[in-house]
């Protein structure tokens, strides 16, 4: 089901798959991509889970006003009112990318309203992280620039450098890389907007008494590396975290390596769905 979720002052639009009541696992995407690229989650649905997929604001079929706010603190707060739009008292979150960033923040926030955290390819927003995994990214761009499996962007847009730049964000760069992330539209002010907002900010003291099921899954060839992994574990440590490395695996690893990141994503959703909740 498609609808758009009436929200002041950005409708979101949203997609659900799986049943229509019970629990909600809420999928969050990279900073300013649309939510296409995470349909294949849409397995992990089950007969107590429903899940939702949604284009967060200024991006794809959410488009914002002009002058709205596009910082984090804005995501956040999209994030607690779609929870009240579904009236459930706690979501599971799944966040890839900065999306696991936005998971961990709402998760701050609001201790009380999530069910579980499952972070992929993701970090922890605390200084000096953001711009390393950045920075790790562009070293791999120019490294497989040199060996002639990257080729310089088509233009200056963010578009353009992310598409250029795709290869980078698998294990084999050449895998062939799905057609919905090179089709994507991401809206570059609000990648921009979210990166100048997150300058400075250190999560980590809020999350240190957060006690909900957590697992981490990091492809071992993931540009962002396994010091950023074992960073979410341990500003996560009082939840007890799970890390799941996926070999040969990089930055989307249910495109390069289904098989292993579905049964670890499953898994977790079968031990924490319906689960009692937890002691803050």
């Amino acid at each position: 089901m498609e609808l758009q979720i009436p929200m002041d002052p950005v409708p979101l639009f949203a997609r659900i798959t799986g049943p229509e009541e019970g629990e909600i696992l809420v999928l969050l995407a990279g900073p300013g991509d649309t939510h296409e690229y995470m349909l294949p989650l849409d397995r992990l649905a089950s007969e107590r889970l429903r899940v939702v997929a949604y284009d967060q604001r200024g991006v794809g079929r959410s488009p914002a006003p002009e002058g709205t706010a596009l910082a984090y603190a804005e995501h956040v707060a999209d994030l607690e009112r779609l929870r009240a739009h579904f009236g459930v008292g706690r979501m599971h979150l799944l966040g890839h990318s900065w999306g696991g960033a936005l998971a961990t923040l709402y998760a701050a926030a609001h201790p009380d309203r999530v069910a579980s955290l499952l972070l992929v390819g993701s970090l922890v927003v605390a200084p000096g992280l953001w711009e390393a995994g950045r920075q790790n990214l562009m070293n791999r761009v120019m490294q497989l620039t040199r060996q002639g499996l990257v080729t310089r962007p088509a233009g200056f847009d963010c578009n353009d450098r992310v598409k250029a730049a795709a290869p980078a964000y698998f294990a084999d760069p050449r895998f062939p890389v799905p057609e919905v992330i090179m089709a994507g539209n991401m809206n570059c002010q609000v990648d921009w907007h979210i990166t100048e907002s997150l300058k400075g900010v250190d999560v980590r003291p809020r999350l240190a008494p957060l006690r909900v099921p957590a697992m981490v899954i990091q492809g071992d060839s993931d540009f962002l590396g396994l010091d950023i992994a074992q960073a979410s574990m341990e500003a996560l440590r009082a939840a007890k975290p799970e890390l799941v490395v996926v070999p040969r695996c990089g930055h989307f690893p249910w495109f390069e390596c289904p098989t292993p990141f579905f049964a670890a994503a499953q898994r977790f959703l079968r031990e924490v769905v319906a689960a009692p909740a937890p002691a803050q």
